[in-house]
């Protein structure tokens, strides 16, 4: 109810606030201001009492004393003459009274002003005394009205001057209240000149208006620029989207069409705004009808129209009801989108669905009858997941099969070369990329004639111009065994090569190129037609001797002393033969039969090379070999026997080819950069022939041997055996050598622990 006496507008608001609130602080100052005056009267008069006493006590006493009552008289009236006193009097002991009052004019205060002094101010009174006696006693009245009087004056005063304030400050904001606040009349203007967009929000204010207002109105302004850019967006949104839009009132008359409706109708905009919308559109009557409330809200429903004269249309519809801020269905508006090429290919569609789940069941059908995926279960009734099942199956096998034949084909050293239906190259083996050099970017795509030409250009002889066409009958390489043709490749390295060609029994692949690395072979071959060339030309040298003599022997009186050395050659021809056989039998052992025969046992170096060097016959006319020993044991393990063997051999060779003589030493030297481990070598140093760097490659082929002349008795198959001896025991063999400066052999061994040598100590 107090809200209602409140004014309206907030100019008045504003000034009500104001001048309320100037007046209660104009009451308050003025309250404030009154109970401090009446406090300094009340205060000024008591002070001017104390005053009074103090000069009429001593005068009162002195007169007193005398009984000079006519002073006493003369001094209390003109006492009484002050303003705010009313009356002095003196009573002695008797009761005898001096006394004076004055009747003085007020100006009539009000009865609760005098009150309120009266209640403050009492009759002072004093004792009148000397020298021990009481004489009577001297009292002052105030007069309350007089100092109400004077207050109220006042009163007056500060209350005039107060309502002068109030009304000079109400009057001096009024004006400028008005001015700033009155822009906020000219809102409902400004609104309606801001739905026409002619008038932003910043030109209605003035330049000395308010920044809270400028601001509030730069507010309004952005939010009209905002709103009259969704407005034209939303115009263009609807004149740039397909879909035809209609606005219709409650009633179903069309209020708005954008462009598209107006296309769709085939009218202009003044002939569809008003009409109804089922007369536009009479296929729209039975979708109306199913939801005649304009709140109602549909989407999606089919709608299929023909318009005169043209082919039946098939639209979308949606209908959205527009909603106020009270929740009231103010109209609706209908969408309409036409989807007559959708709903045409989605007719097709369901056609190439049927056809589609047709060939799905067929191919189902062919699949699980196909012998790759028999043995598959596949679950649910829907072709396509089975389908895809069987699918996966299928891939899953042909995955297999292509890694079972790319691990055979990559673990294969043999090469092959698939060719497709027009004899191009489609596949090469990494067998055969290693053999050939060529990678599988190089050779894929090659026709078939091309990749031959590659591959017979690393021949390491020129052969004949030849075609696929003429290995496929048999010819262009020469004589082939079974079909079989053999190339000497030179790069990248070395190789001997079987090709053969087959034919394909598909017509995905035409033909398969087989290339075998035969090198190792042919290699074999060789030796073995050279080893048992060399053998029967090292065994027939002894044989001719022995037969020689025997023959003479048998058919011929010979003297004794020259039979007897006729005996001795048959008998050191004879030892020849039985040294190469036992080494032949030796070699032939070790490679067949490699470590089984070997038995491995820790030992002292030491004690091995001294216990060869004991039972070595030496030659007639040489030292024996000198030994230097080591500063610390040397553990290994080896085959004893086997290992005095192999050093037997390296003394042996060691005097043979130092002819000439000369000291025969070994020592012992160790390192850690020959093996994962720490080594011991056994060195047989000489001071024979030597060796070219040429012969020192050729050291431990078998039958051959550094002198030439014949002059040195051997067999060429001492070194050899060393090297396989050592190689079976986890060493090896080292050889240094120069022409007329000797040679030396060091037997390498890994020593078992590793022994704590001094820096400063050798081997």
């Amino acid at each position: 109810m107090a809200l209602t006496l409140l004014p309206r507008s907030l100019v008045g608001r504003v000034f009500a606030l104001y001048s309320g609130t100037l007046a209660a602080f104009v009451a308050m100052g003025l309250a404030l201001f009154l109970h401090y005056q009446f406090n300094t009267e009340v205060e000024a008069a008591v002070d001017d009492a104390q005053t009074l006493f103090n000069v009429l006590v001593p005068v009162v006493t002195d007169s007193a004393v005398i009984g000079d009552y006519d002073t006493i008289k003369r001094q209390i009236d003109r006492a009484a003459k002050h303003s705010s006193i009313s009356g002095i009097r003196f009573t002695d002991m008797q009761g005898a009274k001096v006394g004076s009052g004055l009747a003085r004019a007020s100006g009539s205060p009000p009865a609760w002003l005098s009150g309120l002094v009266a209640g403050r101010l009492h009759d002072s009174v004093a004792p009148i005394s000397a020298g021990g006696t009481q004489y009577g006693t001297l009292t002052l009245g105030f007069s309350a009205d007089q100092i109400a009087d004077e207050l109220w004056r006042v009163i007056l005063f500060a209350l005039a001057l107060g309502a002068t304030s109030l009304v000079g400050g109400l009057l001096l904001i009024h004006r400028p209240l008005v001015r700033w606040l009155g822009h906020l009349d000219r809102i409902g203007e400004l609104g309606l000149s801001l739905d026409g967009g002619k008038l932003l929000a910043r030109q209605a204010l003035a330049g000395d208006a308010p920044i809270e207002f400028q601001k509030t109105f730069e507010v309004l302004d952005r939010a009209a620029t905002s709103l009259h850019a969704q407005r034209e967006q939303a115009q263009a949104t609807l004149e740039a989207i397909d879909d035809a839009v209609l606005t219709c009132a409650l009633d179903g008359r069309v209020t708005l069409a954008n462009p598209a409706a107006v296309r769709l109708l085939g009218r202009e905009l003044p002939m569809i705004v008003g009409q109804p919308v089922t007369a536009l559109l009479p296929a729209l009557a039975a979708v109306v009808s199913a939801a005649p409330d304009p709140g109602d809200r549909w989407q999606h429903r089919e709608l299929r129209w023909t318009p005169s004269g043209g082919s039946e249309r098939v639209f979308d519809s949606n209908r959205f009801p527009v909603i106020d801020g009270d929740g009231q269905v103010v109209n609706h508006v209908l969408a309409l989108r036409d989807v007559t090429e959708q709903h045409r290919l989605d007719q097709h569609l369901k056609t190439v669905n049927a056809t589609r789940d047709a060939a799905v069941a067929q191919l189902r059908d062919a699949l699980e009858r196909s012998p790759v995926v028999a043995g598959t279960v596949a679950s649910g009734n829907d072709d396509l997941e089975v389908v895809s099942q069987l699918v996966s199956r299928l891939v899953q096998r042909l995955q297999e099969r292509n890694e079972q034949l790319d691990a055979i084909f990559g673990l294969s050293p043999d090469g092959f070369v698939s060719f497709d239906a027009e004899r191009t190259v489609r596949y090469a083996s990494p067998g055969f990329c290693r053999m050939s050099g060529l990678s599988p970017d190089m050779v894929v795509g090659l026709d078939e004639d091309v990749l031959l030409f590659r591959l017979l250009s690393r021949s390491k002889r020129k052969l004949p111009t030849t075609t696929m066409a003429m290995l496929r009958e048999g010819v262009g390489l020469g004589d082939a065994e079974g079909g079989i043709h053999q190339i000497e490749f030179d790069r990248p390295q070395r190789r001997v090569i079987a090709i053969a060609l087959h034919q394909g029994q598909s017509g995905i692949v035409s033909q398969v190129l087989h290339l075998r690395d035969v090198t190792h072979e042919t290699e074999v071959d060789r030796m073995k037609s050279e080893f048992l060339t060399t053998a029967a030309h090292e065994l027939r040298t002894p044989m001719a001797s022995i037969f020689g003599f025997v023959e003479l022997l048998m058919n011929r009186e010979v003297a004794p002393a020259k039979q007897k050395q006729m005996l001795e050659v048959v008998y050191r021809q004879s030892q020849v033969m039985i040294e190469l056989v036992n080494e032949l039998l030796d070699l032939a052992r070790i490679e067949a039969r490699r470590d089984i025969d070997f038995v491995l046992r820790e030992a002292d170096l030491l004690g091995v090379v001294q216990g060869v060097v004991e039972g070595f016959h030496v030659p007639a006319g040489r030292p024996a070999p000198t030994v230097e020993p080591p500063a610390h044991e040397m553990p290994v393990r080896i085959d004893f026997g086997k290992m005095q063997q192999a050093l037997r051999n390296v003394l042996s060779n060691a005097y043979k080819y130092s002819p000439e003589g000369g000291q025969v030493v070994i020592r012992f030297v160790r390192s850690a950069d020959l093996g994962p481990g720490p080594r011991i070598g056994i060195e047989v140093e000489d001071h024979g022939i030597g060796m070219t760097p040429e012969q020192l490659q050729r050291v431990g082929e078998r039958f051959y041997r550094a002198d030439a002349s014949g002059n040195i008795p051997g067999t060429g198959l001492g070194m050899r055996l060393v090297r396989e001896m050592l190689g079976l025991m986890g060493g090896s063999v080292d050889l240094r050598s120069a022409p007329g400066q000797g040679s030396t052999v060091t037997l390498w061994l890994p020593l078992l622990t590793e022994v704590v040598v001094p820096a400063d100590v050798s081997l």
